[in-house]
């Protein structure tokens, strides 16, 4: 009964042993390979950036098939600082100075006076109209305040035109069209009501007044789209909004998230990578597959122009 006993032992400890030996064989132990794969689907998505401040993107659901990866990139980006336009003293004073420079090339000199005549197309352009303006305001809640502002105003654009302060536009698309990124900013913020009435196109017909709007807005489109892949916060920010909102092309939506993830890739500003960082989050299950093909591509392809560009201009 022993003797029977070991030799049952025996066979059953070799079919176990041969039987491990063909699961090794058909199906190889994992989980090298996978320790090392930072865009694996049941974790956290975590670009370069977030790798080095621990900042984590979002965690894709399980569903979800297509892997949103970060693009790799070579070198820094040069953070750029913008001109400080408003002058000491009255602006009429510098005028005569910073014309002669802008006729000589300088868009610095054309943004600093496109700045400054947009900043004095408010002012009152006389004693009277500064009287009227004052007794508008009288009876806001903070009436001292905004009557001071309005007096500085007034004597800082003292001498300037109305003809000057309307140039403002035309200055400023002088130097976004040489390709100076706060200036592509500047005109990219100009909402298109404020434009078409400080250029007096408000007076116009119909059919005219639509034609100089359209051509105004694809300027600006095209100038926020300059100087966004030049890597400017501001001019990513006005896009995805613009994108997420008005859905003004068929990819508009995954553009709109793209621009998001751009932004939380090369900021240094935690919070702006935290503000874009909850749209993105909140976008993300909206997608389509299609959609987050297409959003990833977009991804790639600016981030690469941005680094070759080499500026990060931050949004303050």
């Amino acid at each position: 009964m022993n003797f029977n006993k070991a030799r049952w032992l025996l066979l059953a400890g070799v079919f176990s042993l041969a039987f491990v030996a063909i699961w090794v064989l058909i199906y190889p132990i994992q989980g090298g390979d996978k320790a090392d794969n930072s865009t694996e689907l049941d974790g956290p998505i975590l670009t370069s950036k977030a790798l080095v401040e621990k900042r984590v993107i979002s965690t894709i659901p399980m569903s979800q098939e297509v892997e949103i990866t970060t693009a790799q990139h070579i070198g820094q980006l040069k953070a750029m600082s913008r001109p400080i336009w408003h002058l000491s003293g009255v602006f009429n004073e510098h005028l005569n100075v910073l014309k002669a420079k802008a006729q000589k090339g300088s868009l610095e000199a054309k943004y600093i006076i496109a700045m400054n005549f947009k900043f004095c197309v408010s002012a009152p352009h006389n004693s009277d109209a500064l009287q009227t303006k004052l007794e508008e305001i009288a009876s806001y809640s903070d009436a001292g305040t905004a009557a001071d502002n309005v007096i500085r105003r007034f004597h800082y654009c003292e001498g300037i035109t109305k003809a000057q302060k309307q140039s403002y536009a035309r200055y400023l698309e002088e130097a976004a069209n040489s390709g100076f990124v706060a200036a592509q900013e500047a005109f990219g913020s100009l909402a298109t009501e404020y434009y078409m009435k400080t250029q007096g196109f408000n007076r116009e017909h119909r059919d005219e007044y639509i034609a100089q709007r359209s051509r105004f807005k694809e300027k600006k489109w095209a100038f926020l789209n300059r100087a966004a892949q030049h890597g400017s916060e501001k001019a990513m920010m006005a896009l995805s909004s613009i994108h997420y909102s008005q859905q003004l092309e068929k990819n508009s939506f995954a553009q709109a998230y793209a621009l998001n993830k751009l932004l939380m890739e090369i900021t240094e500003d935690d919070e702006v990578y935290n503000r874009h960082a909850w749209f993105e989050q909140k976008q993300y299950p909206k997608m389509t597959e299609q959609e987050l093909v297409y959003a990833q591509q977009f991804y790639e392809s600016w981030l690469k122009t941005i680094y070759e560009n080499g500026t990060l201009y931050p949004s303050r």
